[in-house]
């Protein structure tokens, strides 16, 4: 069998293009082989994608799977549409063929009622992502004891379409769909927006390049007010507030965007924000002045409350922001040459995308679609480079080679080297109450007591991947009525150790305390406690445990 260097390219009219499928190429009884030209399908455009948003989508799940019409109830642990939502959004994930994941956690309510909450989560990864780079998009599908269909039903449903519009492609980078519970409430130690603070206390070491946090995005402002949105962010995330900027007047269809510093700290991105990723809150301009926001009001159905046209803006500008960073890409695999190869098998050489994985296939018709794997290659680092070889080729009375992608190009993830444990993932004994007022605090908060006995402490449990020895912190804020001899007991690989800290020195810093082993996941700990002698309180803020090879 021999290449057929002179045939032209023919067209199969009854064949349409699987995804991620290269070029075809048929061989003959004959013992001729020719390139059958696919339909090929570039990567979609950023602009391609924006205009896939399908407003009556958007409208239906607003409207009829978020449980958002007048007298539902979404609040966390409590409302009676809480469970059905979450059921809704799952199921919708599930049915882009998303692998959503439930992740259930406990609390303890403001009245001291223990709760369970729930985190849905979706992964899309990235196929050419060394680096492991991930955004984040995510919302709060809680209510405020209300429809809550601005807040937040509308972000719910912005990113569910925004799941549906990316599925069929393939990016660049990692996307992670997060619709977070128990975002409306204050949990017994002063806790709030409890699903994000769980969500970044277990991906703190993600190499996490931006999170927008959707909330509200479906009421709009009367007169001069109009046609803008809140784009809310601490000073510190001012690059990924101008990205999301410059996204808005690319693809917001005349949305003007309104950079504030000042109230920023209002959403599920504050979490991202305390671990010092870039995280900002997208939100309608001026919704504190919706007549409807936190009340039984704000529900669906209301007649002129619901803003179609806005909503879509707004979920534009989303599309357009993730679709730029994330860089689609095309994973089909192109044919460069077929050869023969020793006795009578036939060498087939392709080209993809570098670092990915493509299985080479062949067939004796494309109507029985009875494809069989030939061999699996990566494409190479350097040109994306990949060959197989049909060993059987000189037998084979006809048929047809596919190369097909079956997976992207994703870096290894190294072990966890520097672990922090803030307080809100702390265990607590006894009562503990939070404190925010302190400017050198870690995160957004922190645990504070009087003297006691010792039996009350806040206990800090890392999970480790590695056994081997650790540099142990502690972080405190500083001031006049602490203890000058907080009790610190470190547990760790072979025993325990206590130290004494002074509190009203060396406050918003890391605090060395010294280097311990401490074996693979979660048996060490550091425990604070209220047993101390001097000043009026004990704080317990956070804790760090850097890896020491």
């Amino acid at each position: 069998m021999k290449p057929c260097a002179a045939s032209p390219f023919r067209r199969e009219p009854f064949r349409q293009r699987l995804p991620g499928a290269g070029l075809l190429l048929s061989f003959l009884a004959a013992g001729m082989l020719c390139p059958v030209q696919p339909v090929w399908s570039a990567a979609p455009t950023v602009q391609g994608l924006v205009n896939q948003f399908d407003p009556v989508h958007y409208q239906d799940l607003l409207a009829n799977k978020l449980y958002t019409r007048q007298g539902m109830n979404r609040a966390a642990g409590v409302g009676p549409e809480l469970d059905l939502c979450r059921e809704a959004i799952y199921a919708e994930l599930e049915s882009l063929g998303l692998a959503p994941v439930k992740d259930y956690f406990t609390y303890t309510d403001s009245n001291g009622v223990p709760r369970t909450a729930c985190n849905i989560v979706a992964i899309k990864p990235g196929v050419q992502n060394p680096s492991n780079e991930i955004y984040v998009v995510g919302g709060h599908y809680d209510s405020k004891s209300n429809p809550g269909a601005d807040d937040n039903g509308s972000g719910i449903a912005c990113l569910l379409e925004l799941a549906r519009i990316f599925q069929p492609y393939h990016f660049a980078k990692t996307l992670v769909f997060c619709a977070f519970d128990a975002e409306e409430i204050y949990d017994y130690y002063g806790a709030h927006r409890l699903g994000s603070l769980r969500y970044v206390d277990q991906h703190r070491t993600d190499n996490i390049q931006g999170m927008i946090a959707v909330d509200m995005i479906a009421w709009q402002a009367s007169g001069s007010s109009s046609n803008s949105a809140y784009i809310e962010g601490r000073p510190t995330v001012a690059a990924i507030r101008n990205d999301l900027r410059n996204a808005m007047l690319s693809y917001g269809e005349g949305l003007q965007p309104i950079l504030r510093t000042s109230s920023g700290d209002l959403s599920d991105h504050v979490a991202f924000a305390d671990a010092g990723f870039q995280a900002c809150l997208l939100i309608e301009a001026y919704f504190s002045s919706n007549p409807n926001y936190h009340k039984l009001t704000d529900y669906v159905e209301r007649p002129n409350y619901i803003d179609w046209t806005y909503a879509g803006k707004m979920c534009k500008t989303v599309i357009g922001y993730y679709a730029t960073k994330l860089e689609p890409v095309d994973v089909s695999p192109r044919a460069l040459a077929c050869r023969p190869g020793a006795g009578g098998a036939m060498v087939l050489e392709f080209a993809g995308l570098p670092g990915c994985t493509y299985v080479v296939e062949v067939a004796p018709d494309l109507a029985s679609r009875s494809w069989v794997s030939l061999q699996t290659n990566i494409a190479s680092l350097a040109d994306g480079l990949f060959q197989a070889t049909d060993a059987q080729a000189a037998v084979r009375p006809a048929g047809f080679y596919r190369a097909r992608f079956a997976a992207g190009y994703v870096g290894a993830t190294p072990p966890q080297t520097d672990i922090i444990v803030d307080n809100p993932s702390a265990s607590l004994v006894g009562v503990w109450s939070a404190g925010t007022s302190s400017t050198d605090k870690y995160g957004s908060d922190y645990r504070f007591k009087a003297a006691g006995t010792g039996n009350a402490c806040v206990e800090f449990r890392p999970n480790l991947q590695r056994t081997g020895n650790y540099h142990v912190y502690e972080w405190h804020p500083q001031g006049a009525n602490r203890t000058t001899d907080a009790p610190v007991d470190i547990g760790y690989l072979g025993g325990t150790n206590a130290f004494r800290v002074n509190q009203q020195i060396n406050g918003g810093l890391w605090l060395y305390l010294g280097t311990f082993p401490f074996a693979a996941g979660t048996t060490g700990y550091v425990r604070i406690k209220d047993n101390f002698t001097t000043g009026s309180v004990v704080l317990a803020d956070a804790v760090r445990f850097v890896y020491a090879p």
